[in-house]
């Protein structure tokens, strides 16, 4: 049963991290799309110097990769269905153990 439980907490726990990186990523994304209306705008009335719009552009790549990122949701995502069919099987497994000898149980009663 120990083991049941520790793959509670890890499902628990992925879960959580699955939470919080798709709230970054939607940060990252958020905070890309005001960068570049800000540049954009910046670009259109000349307000910043070429060089200062370079580094701009540079930054909203950055969070560009960040927003992109979305290989490992897709693989921590796939850890957990594998989690928490294990969970089940381990469950199934269980039940069937129960429901075998409560079964042969009530059997020999019955034929006694």
């Amino acid at each position: 049963m120990n083991e049941g439980s520790n793959i509670s907490e890890e499902i628990s726990e992925l879960k959580s991290n699955i939470a919080k990186l798709k709230e970054i990523v939607n940060k990252a994304n958020s905070t890309k799309e005001n960068k570049k209306n800000l540049l954009k705008q910046a670009k259109e009335n000349k307000l910043i110097p070429k060089d200062e719009r370079k580094q701009f552009s540079l930054d909203i790549e950055n969070f560009d990769k960040i927003s992109k990122d979305k290989a490992l949701i897709k693989n921590a995502k796939s850890k957990l269905i594998e989690l928490e069919l294990g969970m089940a099987l381990s469950e199934y497994k269980n039940l069937k153990e129960e429901y075998t000898q409560t079964h042969s149980e009530i059997e020999n009663q019955v034929n006694k």
